[in-house]
C-alpha cells in the first residue's frame, strides 16, 4: 500500500479544549487502542493510525490508514495529518509485529523481515513527522518497544534485535533533537495479554512469569498511565521505562 486516507469519526470535534494533538500509530492493536482511548479521556485531540483494521470508534477525531513499512505511504500519512491538524504535540508509536522461532529454524528472509519491518515502522514515522516538529521546536515521542530489547528472550532473536535497535534510535534522537525542544522516550512492556500474544504457548508464558518479581501480566491501563506520564513530564527524555512486573531483575 502506498497511499493513505483519513476520515473524521462520527460525533468527534476537530480540536480538544487544550488544543494538544496526539497521533497514535498502531491504534488498531490492543495497546494502541488503549493508549488512544486514554489520551482522549485525558483531553487530548487524538488522531489514530491503522494499517488494515480500523481502530475502535470514539477514541479519536480522525483515523488514518497507512503501511508504516512503506516510506511513501508513511510520508503521505504524516503530510495529511500535519496539513489538517498541524504538527503533533505527542507521537505515540505502538506499531510492531513478532514472528517467533529459534534462529536456525527461521529462514534468513523470515528473520530479516521481522527486523526490517519493526525498525522501518519506527524510523519512517520519525522521518516523516520530525521536520514539522523541528520547525515548531516542540513535541514528544513515546515509542512502544519491548522488554525483549533489554533482556534475553529465547525464541525471539529477530524481534529482540529489532526492539533493541528501536531503543537505541530513541536514545540517540533524544540527544540529537533535545536542543530543538523535542523529547524521545521508549516504553518497554513485559508480557501483555493481547491478541498478538495469544499464540504464546502455556509453558513459555509460565517461564516468563517465573522470571518476574511480580505475578501476572501487565495491564493495558498501566501502559496508558505511563504514556501520559511521559507526555506530561518535560524533564524526561532519552529514557526506557520498563513496565514489566520486574522481569529479569
Amino acid at each position: 500500500m502506498t497511499d493513505s486516507s483519513a476520515a473524521t469519526l462520527p460525533g468527534s470535534a476537530a480540536t480538544a479544549p487544550d488544543g494538544r494533538l496526539a497521533v497514535v500509530l498502531g491504534a488498531s492493536g490492543a495497546i494502541g487502542a488503549a493508549v488512544a482511548a486514554g489520551l482522549a479521556e485525558a483531553g487530548w485531540t487524538v488522531v489514530t493510525h491503522h494499517r488494515s483494521t480500523a481502530p475502535p470508534p470514539g477514541c479519536g477525531v480522525a483515523a488514518v490508514q497507512a503501511d508504516l513499512t512503506d516510506w511513501a505511504s508513511t510520508r503521505a500519512l504524516a503530510g495529511e495529518v500535519v496539513d489538517r491538524f498541524g504538527p503533533p504535540d505527542l507521537l505515540v508509536n505502538c506499531a510492531g509485529r513478532r514472528d517467533d522461532g529459534l534462529l536456525i529454524a527461521q529462514s534468513p528472509e523470515r528473520w530479516t523481515a521481522v527486523l526490517h519491518d519493526n525498525v522501518a515502522m519506527a524510523y519512517h514515522p520519525l522521518r516523516a513527522f520530525l521536520p514539522a516538529m523541528v520547525r515548531r521546536r516542540a513535541g514528544a515521542l513515546v515509542q512502544v518497544s519491548s522488554v525483549a530489547g533489554l533482556v534475553a528472550s529465547p525464541g525471539q532473536s529477530a524481534y529482540a534485535a529489532a526492539k533493541a535497535a528501536v531503543i537505541a534510535l530513541v536514545r540517540t534522537l533524544a540527544v540529537e533533537y533535545g536542543s530543538r525542544g523535542i523529547r524521545f522516550n521508549a516504553l518497554a512492556p513485559g508480557f501483555v495479554e493481547t491478541p498478538m500474544t495469544a499464540d504464546v504457548p502455556t509453558h513459555v508464558r509460565a517461564a516468563i512469569e517465573d522470571r518476574q518479581a511480580l505475578p501476572g501480566s501487565v495491564p493495558l491501563t498501566d501502559l496508558t498511565r505511563t504514556v501520559l506520564l511521559l507526555a506530561d513530564t518535560p524533564t524526561i527524555t532519552g529514557q526506557v521505562l520498563r513496565v514489566d512486573l520486574g522481569l529479569g531483575l
